[in-house]
């Protein structure tokens, strides 16, 4: 065993290292929560979609098929590898939506914090007028001990 082995010691920074990677680490925990809400956010939205397409779905059987159709004949013309024109077309309008919404709902994230309940004040203990109390039945038990 040598006395200047330090391979179990913590590794040492200097404070320029120590700010960097303290600013690293910050960036990576502010990019996990904003993943995680879009992540929340797009399931909502699939689970909301899913609700809706059931009631829908008479209706989209008919376009399915239409769209379908065109799909077919728009692959023959299409490059290889590449999608559609109007598959690329509805991506595009389908991700404008998400990400208005997605710029909405973070600012009401961070616009939404817990407000205290204040407690109301009081000025001071209660007067009470001895007069308006009702008399206690002590005075007339001590009279018959």
């Amino acid at each position: 065993m040598e006395s200047g082995s330090d391979s179990d010691a913590p590794e040492e920074l200097t404070a320029f290292e120590g700010i960097k990677q303290d600013e690293e680490i910050r960036k990576i925990q502010k990019e996990n929560i904003i993943r995680v809400a879009k992540e929340g956010k797009e399931r909502r939205r699939k689970w909301a979609q899913r609700i809706t397409q059931g009631k829908a779905d008479k209706q989209e059987d008919v376009e399915v098929k239409e769209t379908e159709q065109q799909e077919e004949e728009e692959e023959d013309h299409a490059v290889p590898g590449m999608l559609p024109s109007n598959i690329v077309d509805f991506l595009a309008a389908r991700e404008k939506q998400t990400f208005a919404s997605d710029s909405e709902e973070e600012e009401e994230i961070i616009q939404q914090k817990p407000k205290k309940k204040r407690k109301q004040k009081t000025s001071g203990p209660e007067t009470v007028i001895l007069k308006d109390l009702p008399r206690q039945n002590a005075c007339a038990t001590l009279w018959s001990f």
